[in-house]
């Protein structure tokens, strides 16, 4: 995807420290202490996020449902892409019809945006978070007071690009990552009797702007068992975050809402992607409204149709205080989401319910 192509989706991208994260936002306060509570039950759970940190072995302990997740984690680190640079990865979104230079130059006119729009959209609108005062101790997502010289959940430090491929050398092959990264959603929700699953399944997305159309690609999502609905995306890919990534996110996530099938409802937080980039590990949770729905259907331009990406991360899969908290957050995210189910199920009118039934999370 070019930048000239990624601004007629009309996305502003916002970054956030991972602990930055508000659960009342996004609609996670209900479903937070309930996920915790979960886990504590989880066979595993505490001695695979307790591993995370030590060196890599030649076995791996007996983590339970975690060993197979913790398995392909550590492959990350032990397959590595030889030449960073030859790393293209599958072409996951693909604009047609291909232009030529002067159409080219015509749709950058055409696309050229307003002197406010251009201010907010320059260079992918990607804000770097501020970190907040240090005292003597912090609280968590949970509440939880630790200590401040404890590793928090608040990201890595900016990398410089030639320091990249020494620190954070590229994985072998992308599938190795979408492995790590489902198993573990797996792993997470797979004992629970929920309506969705976590599946590396790719799903296509198809939008028309205008005389233009492309097709986006996902890695993954969350899903429906019944209904065949999208209710999360998965992307993944074999190196650290750039912004080609999040310009490929944005292209899937308008794939995603274009779709008045598949559309998620308008409740906060509902659109959102999981993804990973080597180990590092991002949520991003989609807003808009009705002026951006219009644009994407007839065109129309106003002030408020943009599409925001609210970038939270990213959680490390080798620290246990960051996979503590991910997959806590990642459980209460799917609770949410069958407790959605649900409501839409009695919605729908089925007589046999009768008086609508919470379900067996609340």
């Amino acid at each position: 995807m070019e930048r000239v192509q990624y601004l007629l989706l009309r996305v502003l991208w916002r970054e956030n420290h991972a602990g930055d994260l508000d659960p009342h936002r996004y609609g996670l306060s209900d479903f937070l202490e309930e996920a915790k509570e979960k886990l504590q039950d989880y066979n595993g759970w505490k001695e695979y996020y307790r591993h995370t940190h030590l060196p890599d072995q030649e076995t791996i302990p007996n983590l339970m449902t975690f060993s197979t997740p913790r398995f392909y984690q550590l492959l990350i680190k032990r397959s590595i892409k030889d030449d960073d640079e030859s790393i293209a990865g599958n072409e996951d979104v693909i604009f047609s019809p291909i232009q030529t230079r002067a159409q080219r130059r015509q749709a950058e006119r055409a696309a050229s945006p307003t002197d406010q729009t251009t201010r907010q959209m320059r260079a992918l609108q990607l804000e770097t978070p501020t970190k907040s005062k240090p005292t003597d101790t912090e609280t968590d997502l949970f509440g939880e007071v630790s200590p401040v010289d404890t590793q928090p959940s608040i990201g890595i430090s900016p990398i410089p690009r030639e320091a990249e491929g020494a620190l954070y050398p590229a994985t072998k092959d992308e599938q190795i990552v979408n492995m790590a990264l489902v198993l573990l959603l797996n792993a997470l929700t797979i004992h629970l009797p929920l309506l969705n699953d976590w599946t590396p399944g790719r799903r296509k997305f198809t939008v028309t702007l205008g005389s233009r159309f492309f097709r986006a690609y996902t890695d993954g999502c969350l899903e429906d068992r019944k209904q065949d609905r999208v209710r999360a995306l998965i992307e993944v890919k074999p190196y650290i975050r750039k912004n080609r990534v999040r310009m490929q996110e944005a292209a899937q996530m308008v794939g995603w809402i274009s779709d008045e099938n598949q559309r998620p409802s308008g409740y906060p937080g509902r659109c959102f992607h999981i993804s990973q980039n080597r180990q590092f590990v991002y949520i991003i949770f989609a807003e808009y409204d009705d002026n951006y729905i219009e644009y994407l259907k007839d065109g129309t331009v106003t002030d408020g149709s943009f599409l925001t990406m609210h970038e939270f991360g990213p959680w490390d899969v080798f620290d246990p205080r960051h996979m503590k908290e991910f997959g806590t957050i990642v459980l209460a995210l799917t609770l949410r989401t069958h407790h959605d189910q649900q409501v839409e199920g009695q919605s729908r009118g089925s007589h046999s319910r009768g008086k609508p039934n919470k379900g067996i999370f609340d």
